[in-house]
């Protein structure tokens, strides 16, 4: 005779088990702020709706050459920016963007400084090694336990190349610049024509970026200097979104200069269409 199995009560409901969620959907910034920023500025949108395949067919160009290579990387940089850039402004984060404009400002003054003194690409490249000489020096000193963890032979290629471009960097005195160019970012930038947006613009976003009063106070609700001025909001949205534009152009037209790419025509649109987003 066969075993017949008892018919299994069902559970209670505190025993049931039921289906895992799947986790929320996680949305970043304001969704809702979305659409008046763009209605806001529509003509940047178009304009860098067709910057962006520009870039990109720039960036798939075979480079040749140290100065070539750093440009092209340069101009990858920036790209990546401009959309983080976007981001930061479609959700009323004006003023962090300008934080992210003042990099790229960075970026498109030295590339074009480097277009105008092509000699001086080894010198930016060659700073590397000064950077981390100083970083090894630090670890050396402040963190001995970690720094015992280095390579020998990576502390070794650190030295022998320190020793190698350091003096092109060291002055009468037997000090070492704090930075690979001897002209600051002020003469670099006067140099190659942005100037007048070192008083202004970079001088503000500097303020913002290291947090100085004026970067305090530049960050305050208009009218209330004690009240911080809160995402979502148009303020600086404008200044940064036309500072990022324009850097990408300049670093691309750098590149296109140094390593004659025959884009002219292209660029020469994107300048236009700079023009009328922002006439």
């Amino acid at each position: 005779m066969a075993k017949r199995f008892k018919r299994r009560k069902s559970i209670s409901a505190h025993q049931r088990v039921w289906p895992v969620p799947a986790p929320p959907r996680v949305i970043a910034g304001f969704p809702e702020f979305w659409q008046p920023a763009y209605d806001r500025f529509p003509n940047f949108y178009k304009a860098t709706t067709g910057l962006v395949p520009l870039v990109n067919e720039v960036l798939k160009k075979p480079l040749t050459g140290q100065l070539q290579i750093v440009l092209g990387f340069m101009g990858g940089i920036v790209s990546n920016s401009l959309g983080a850039l976007i981001t930061l402004c479609l959700n009323g984060y004006g003023q962090d963007a300008l934080r992210v404009a003042r990099g790229m400002f960075e970026t498109s003054v030295n590339a074009a400084y480097l277009q105008l003194h092509r000699d001086e690409v080894d010198d930016y490249v060659d700073y590397h090694w000064v950077k981390q000489k100083k970083l090894l020096d630090y670890m050396t000193k402040h963190h001995p336990e970690d720094a015992k963890r280095i390579p020998a032979k990576t502390v070794a290629d650190v030295d022998a190349e320190y020793a190698k471009v350091s003096p092109r960097f060291t002055d009468k005195f037997g000090k070492v610049r704090n930075s690979w160019c001897k002209n600051s970012i002020r003469r670099r930038a006067e140099e190659v024509g942005l100037g007048e947006f070192y008083p202004t613009f970079y001088a503000r976003a500097s303020g913002i970026h290291h947090g100085d009063i004026a970067g305090l106070t530049a960050q305050a609700k208009r009218g209330r200097l004690l009240e911080v001025e809160l995402a979502p909001s148009f303020v600086d949205v404008k200044d940064a979104l036309m500072m990022g534009h324009q850097c990408v152009i300049v670093v691309i037209d750098a590149l296109n200069k140094v390593a004659v790419l025959g884009i002219d025509n292209q660029l020469n649109a994107a300048i236009a269409a700079y023009g009328d987003a922002w006439k």
